[in-house]
């Protein structure tokens, strides 16, 4: 199709000052490839605002009922955003239009490694209705909000594929309004009730709100899998989260970075890396990770606070706390496996119920260990913690390194196993002689090891506080001594011991 029949239907879609009167959709193959450029009249060159071609874009993948968008190599410019003076209906000032929103169709992109960026000094936040001045929102009047939308949104769409494609935010050079009201739209790819979804080799960064989003509202607890699966994905520096999971089952992520969120210029609680949020109505089930990272957020790396999640599996990465919590898990059926994590963990999912469905942590790393930048987040005084309720919650072959907190406190379990061939090393020299390092309450502990690293001279002695039952089966439980003591004994600690 040519460039200038194409740039004719461009303002097919909801009608707008700037985008003139409607005009009739052209009708495509199903199987048509489009050229951003040369059928859409993109430019690229990280000037000119391309928005107008990703709208028509859009509507001419609708049109044909699916199809193939090619970006050619280059750096996009979009954001749009306009004001009607005179208005008085109660809608923002600065009101947004769509970049590139699909629903209903299968849709493949191939980005060529293409860059599309936010336009510079687009609003943000709250912004008076009336003059458009920065204000504090009154309530959570929508008048007040200014939206930068969504850079890729998908909807009601099965069979996606995105690849190699950078969406940059840009939320260092926007005008940012008052203080504001959550789920101000900033993001970057999003799909909405989607469904045979794969993304490759796609980084999302510097959004104002998340880089990355999955929501299925009112997910049903037995309704059929929703696949979604990101492999080489990097989602980085946005304002609120890395990765929002709001519900569908079967996520898939291999090799992806959910970083440094609330580090890019905009900050919106919870500033998590991943957060698995379905609603109360919403269920959210069978995730897998593979080889991923969780640095440096200034959220939790993790959070997971529904118990509406469920069957979540972590293998070989890497969740590293620098301002706040590594892991915080409240949902049944987490599993950790050769995980490196760094900074506190001060909740994981017990079950007096069923064992099954508490957390695991298996083969996994722990350590107040700074990161790069010379920062652990240290909070709760403990390097591991189930919370409340440790019922079944699972340490087995894991090696736990204290240097500034105390090690574990594991609060009663009842007779469920919950330290099993397990080292313990204990560092940290400033509590007081005769404090306790540890407090395992009511638990399991089976073969495990509890040794200490302190200078040659060092005078204090610590205690390892204990009402737990000592199991054999699985090698003895030593402590090492001699400066940290079980209650005053170390070597090898008899089973049955319950003190």
């Amino acid at each position: 199709m040519a460039v200038g029949a194409v740039a004719a239907a461009a303002s097919a879609g909801p009608a707008t000052a700037a985008d003139g009167p409607v005009g009739a959709r052209p009708t495509l193959a199903p199987s048509q490839v489009i050229d951003l450029r040369a059928d859409c009249g993109a430019v690229g060159d990280g000037v000119a605002n391309d928005s107008a071609a990703f709208r028509t874009a859009a509507q001419l993948l609708e049109a044909a009922g699916g199809g193939t968008l090619v970006i050619p190599s280059g750096t996009y410019v979009v954001g749009d955003q306009f004001h009607v003076d005179g208005s008085t209906a109660p809608t923002p000032y600065y009101q947004v239009r769509e970049v590139f929103t699909v629903e209903g169709v299968p849709v493949t992109i191939i980005g060529n490694g293409a860059t599309i960026r936010m336009a510079d000094g687009l609003h943000y936040g709250s912004f008076d209705p009336d003059t458009g001045a920065p204000v504090d929102m009154v309530g959570v009047d929508y008048a007040f909000r200014a939206h930068l939308g969504y850079v890729m949104l998908f909807k009601n769409c099965t069979g996606v594929v995105v690849e190699d494609l950078e969406l940059d935010g840009n939320c260092g050079a926007l005008v940012i309004g008052g203080a504001t009201a959550p789920d101000i739209h900033a993001y970057g790819l999003r799909f909405e009730l989607c469904s045979d979804v794969t993304v490759t080799n796609v980084h999302t960064h510097h959004h104002a709100l998340d880089g990355l989003s999955v929501n299925w509202n009112l997910y049903a607890a037995d309704a059929p899998a929703t696949p979604h699966t990101f492999t080489d994905v990097r989602s980085e520096y946005n304002g609120r989260q890395a990765f929002t999971w709001g519900g569908g089952g079967d996520i898939r992520c291999y090799r992806c970075s959910f970083s440094h969120t609330g580090r890019g210029g905009v900050t919106r609680a919870p500033n998590g890396g991943l957060d698995i949020e379905p609603n109360s109505a919403t269920f959210g089930r069978d995730g897998y990770f593979e080889d991923c990272e969780f640095i440096n957020n200034r959220g939790p790396g993790l959070a997971s606070a529904l118990r509406t999640t469920t069957d979540v599996t972590f293998v070989r990465c890497v969740f590293w706390g620098t301002e706040y919590y590594s892991v915080w898990v409240d949902s049944p059926r987490f599993v950790f496996q050769d995980c490196e994590i760094y900074g506190t963990v001060p909740r994981a999912y017990g079950s007096a119920e069923d064992p099954v469905d508490a957390t695991q942590f298996l083969g996994c790393t722990f350590e107040d260990r700074p990161w790069t930048n010379g920062a652990v987040a240290r909070l709760g005084n403990y390097l591991f913690s189930p919370g409340g309720n440790g019922n079944g919650v699972l340490l087995e072959d894991c090696d736990l390194t204290a240097h500034q907190v105390r090690s574990v406190y594991l609060p009663d379990a009842s007779t469920t196993e919950v330290l099993r061939r397990c080292t313990v090393t204990h560092e940290w020299q400033e509590p007081a002689s005769t404090g306790y390092l540890a407090l395992i309450i009511g638990s399991h502990v089976a073969g495990c090891t509890f040794t200490e690293n302190y200078p040659v001279g060092f005078a204090k002695n610590y205690t390892i506080t204990v009402n737990a039952e000592v199991l054999g089966g699985d090698g003895d439980t030593v402590v090492s001594g001699p400066r940290v003591t079980w209650e005053g004994l170390t070597g090898v600690i008899p089973p049955g011991i319950y003190t």
